[in-house]
Order: C-alpha cells, then structure tokens, then sequence
C-alpha cells in the first residue's frame, strides 16, 4: 500500500505537502514518496512546514505554512494546469 512504491514514469506530476506536526501520517511517507518520483523522472515539487495539522486546510494561525495555497497556485500555472486569474 506504500505510494513509493506504486510510483512509475506513467505517474503524474506531483505537488507534495506536509508538515513536521502531522500526526497522522508520518512527514517520512512523503519524503519516501517524493525520491520515488525523482528516481522515476517524475517531475516533482515537495513544500515541507515544522507547523500545521493533518489537512490544515486554509486555516488561519499557520504561519510560514499558510503560504501553501499560493505556493501551490504557482505550481499549477507553472504545469499549465490553471488559467491565468
């Protein structure tokens, strides 16, 4: 069941983000993950925070962490994969 090991070069470019204080999944997973992709040739981009719950969301109060949804924004129109705003 672990995605390391699902990856292959048919796997998407992917957008990973995690946070030291995740509780619920261990920041090693995405770590392990994100150097399948790059073993893979899969292009890849890894945002990690010390500060922020499992599915943070947009919450307010996260502090260098609350600078994801625009870093993710950037990675999408950077891929294309978002019209201009």
């Amino acid at each position: 069941m672990s995605l390391e090991r699902q990856v292959t070069r048919a796997t998407p470019p992917t957008l990973l983000i995690h946070t030291q204080a995740d509780e619920s999944v261990p920041v090693e997973n995405s770590i392990l993950f994100y150097q399948a992709l790059v073993r893979a040739k899969v292009p890849a981009e890894m945002y990690l925070f010390e500060h922020g719950e499992h599915g943070m969301a947009m919450r307010p109060g996260l502090g260098t962490a609350s600078t994801w949804p625009r870093r993710a924004e950037e990675w999408l129109h950077g891929r294309g994969l978002l019209d201009p705003a």
